[in-house]
């Protein structure tokens, strides 16, 4: 499983493909889970809440920037972090 550290040095590489990929597969993966959760359980309350049309690029940007200004996480799993940003980014109205 990669880390924080493992992410931020493969966006920090210049391998932009497998950095970008790998954001976009969890950020798919985060995206479903909310949709499994809120479908089968009415009372889970969704965490991520990205807005419509948002881009695979934003997202991206958004993750990687979230790796680069939080450098004491970056020990944590890197789908973890990836949650954690768009978390902060794109949280859900209460």
């Amino acid at each position: 499983m990669l880390n924080g550290n493992e992410l931020h040095e493969l966006c920090s590489s210049g391998s932009d493909a497998s950095c970008d990929y790998y954001i976009m597969g969890s950020a798919e993966g985060l995206s479903l889970m909310n949709l499994i959760a809120s479908e089968a359980a009415k009372n889970i309350k969704q965490t991520i809440c990205m807005p419509n049309g948002v881009t695979n690029r934003r997202l991206i940007d958004t993750v990687k920037k979230y790796i680069q200004d939080n450098p004491k996480k970056r020990n944590q799993p890197a789908s973890g972090l990836v949650f954690l940003a768009l978390t902060d980014a794109f949280p859900c109205r209460k």
